[in-house]
């Protein structure tokens, strides 16, 4: 049930960041400002998951243990994103 959910989100963080990338927006530096942050938080969350999947392997994870996992990887992306925004925005301000 987990993996459906899980798959379903980046599902729909996938569709959502072509959707956001498919937009052209007039402004050329709000693309500047966007591009970086959004390339690192995937990647971030493809290798934060990918670690997790490969260590359950050896690992068995309880439920909790993977829930709480999930949850410091998502919220550890969310802070780097929003930190990389900024300093970006700064960049290009």
């Amino acid at each position: 049930m987990l993996s459906l959910i899980l798959s379903v989100i980046f599902t729909s963080i996938l569709i959502l960041d072509m959707r956001l990338h498919s937009r052209e927006d007039k402004d050329e530096r709000w693309d500047l400002i966007m591009q970086r942050p959004l390339t690192i938080a995937f990647l971030l969350l493809i290798i934060g998951y990918s670690a997790m999947n490969l260590l359950d392997i050896f690992l068995k994870f309880s439920f909790s243990a993977y829930r709480n996992g999930i949850d410091i990887i998502f919220t550890g992306v969310l802070v780097i994103y929003i930190i990389v925004l900024i300093i970006e925005k700064r960049k290009y301000s």
